[in-house]
């Protein structure tokens, strides 16, 4: 072997070390992307579920009380139970997301749905709570 193909040598191992690193990167931020994604969607559903159980709880002691904005606690109800539901479609959407990951354009629209999903269901929790505070209040 002589010199230049030592050093084509060296240069194909040095474009092979730099490669592997940008690979490696690329899934380092593949995973930090699922993780947030997996919180945002748990967010969402705890969230949303936990405010509708507290909305429920309160009910109760107001059906107890015979006050009145029983029914008006309904519409916020109806808010936090489609957030679940939004973040349940999320899930579902993130799963086909992650099926057809590798195909050309297969994710996009499975990926875009997902994002409105946990975007509509943040939205319900916001309405659904504004609207609790004005009946409650």
């Amino acid at each position: 072997m002589g010199a230049r193909e030592i050093e084509r040598q060296a240069a194909i191992q040095r474009e092979m070390a730099y490669l592997q690193a940008a690979v490696e990167r690329k899934n380092q931020s593949l995973r930090a992307m699922v993780e947030v994604s997996l919180y945002s969607i748990k967010f969402i559903y705890t969230a949303n579920g936990a405010a509708a159980l507290a909305i429920l709880a309160f009910l109760g002691q107001l059906v107890v009380a015979e006050k009145q904005g029983v029914f008006s606690l309904g519409l916020p109800i109806g808010f936090y139970l489609g957030g679940v539901t939004f973040a349940f479609l999320a899930s579902c959407f993130a799963y086909f997301v992650n099926k057809t990951f590798y195909e050309r354009d297969g994710a996009v629209w499975s990926f875009r749905l997902a994002m409105a999903s946990v975007l509509l269901g943040g939205a319900c929790f916001v309405v659904g709570s504004f609207l609790a505070v004005r009946a409650i209040a």
